[in-house]
């Protein structure tokens, strides 16, 4: 019996010892192989048990998390692989969690590095935005204790296979009898054997006054498009007698490619006048010719300015007066004195509800609610410019 009870007490020590050390190299989380005496009851003899426990992964990567590929063209495609590798003793697995582009990992089981292994992780970004910024990523969660996440990034810049000097066209105020001229330059990132063969005025209602050539040029090496392929200057004339009022269209061109190459089109504004036209704040409609003055209040009265532009020979000796046929002690049009410029005379034109003025009611509704105002001038190119006034004065 008392045999019986030694060997009890034996079996559980060395069952309490095996526990501990286990719980040590499990801890350590190294692979251990070890073997112990387990006695079976009554035999006497040591039975050898092993046990295995998983090591720990490292992550590393020999280049970085961080691709800087500098300069790409917008609607391009590029790629680069990232080398991942376990330099643990454990496997490392990858997982990802996350992309703002394609994303390929090399050919894994059930995506995990063995101790020592590395893969490739491919990421590819296509280039749909002009930007001087531009990144793309892709993130993995991983059983590094470490580095439980990674996050792998390329960083550069996305410019136009064609750039403009300058980026856009203002051809501002211009009058319909002469016309106006620009020139610009035309930059070509694209392939080399790329060549710029054609400009199209977009606007088929002004096109006929339109005249577009280009030539090439030399590139200085020393400017901030030296890396360009090609350069062109590009010459714009709009001739005399376009549409009155505001020029809005695009200049679209052709390569030697055709449709093959995506070329941005170069946006053209400006506005053309006559050598006489009125002008104003957002209170006038000059497609209307319409004044609107709103509600006003008899005690506080309002004013407002508009402006006769006269350009062009018409210019010198120029005369203008004022008409008014109705709401007479309401309303006062007065012509001020003239202000000069270098291309241009500004006729000061005042619209006045002065304080106290009587109660009227103009309220634009449709015809005979306006008070019809006629500006008279010397020109024979515009000798009456009639202009509708909406006002209402209350008390």
């Amino acid at each position: 019996m008392i045999r019986i009870l030694v060997i009890a007490v034996i079996a559980l020590g060395l069952g309490a010892t095996i526990g501990t050390l286990q719980a040590k190299w499990k801890r350590r989380g190294v692979v251990e192989q070890f073997q112990v005496a387990s006695t079976a009851a009554g035999s006497g003899q040591a039975q050898p048990v092993q046990d295995r426990v998983v090591g720990i992964p490292k992550l590393e990567l020999p280049d970085g998390d961080t691709f800087r590929f500098g300069q790409m063209l917008h609607g391009s495609s590029m790629s680069h692989d990232f080398l991942v590798r376990n330099s643990g003793d454990g496997p490392l697995t990858l997982e990802q969690i996350g992309s703002t582009c394609k994303c390929t990992v090399g050919k894994l089981s059930n995506n995990v590095l063995k101790p020592g292994e590395e893969t490739k992780v491919t990421l590819t970004w296509r280039a749909q935005v002009v930007a001087p910024v531009f990144g793309q990523s892709a993130t993995f969660k991983t059983n590094d204790t470490q580095q439980p996440e990674l996050r792998l990034q390329i960083e550069g810049s996305v410019i136009d296979s064609f750039v403009f000097e300058p980026s856009s066209v203002d051809l501002g105020d211009f009058m319909t009898s002469q016309g106006a001229t620009r020139q610009f330059m035309v930059y070509s990132y694209s392939d080399p054997d790329v060549e710029l063969s054609q400009t199209q005025w977009t606007d088929s209602n002004s096109v006929s006054h339109i005249q577009l050539s280009h030539q090439p040029m030399e590139i200085d090496p020393t400017s901030p498009h030296a890396k360009a392929h090609r350069a062109y200057r590009l010459n714009l004339s709009v001739g005399p007698g376009m549409p009155l009022g505001p020029l809005s269209t695009k200049i679209r061109f052709v390569t030697n490619h055709g449709e093959q190459i995506e070329v941005p089109e170069l946006e053209v504004n400006g506005r053309v006048v006559s050598e006489i036209s009125i002008v104003g704040g957002t209170a006038f409609n000059a497609q209307r010719n319409m004044l609107d003055m709103g509600t006003v209040s008899a005690k506080q009265g309002a004013s407002i300015h508009l402006y006769l532009v006269v350009r062009g020979d018409d210019r010198e000796g120029f005369e203008v007066t004022a008409e008014q046929a109705e709401a007479n002690e309401s309303l006062k049009v007065q012509v001020a004195e003239p202000k000069i410029f270098d291309d241009r005379t500004m006729i000061p034109i005042h619209f006045e509800v002065p304080k106290g003025a009587p109660e009227v009611y103009y309220p634009g509704t449709g015809a005979g609610t306006f008070v019809p105002v006629l500006i008279r001038t010397s020109s024979s190119k515009l000798p009456e410019l009639p202009i509708r006034v909406r006002v209402v004065v209350r008390p």
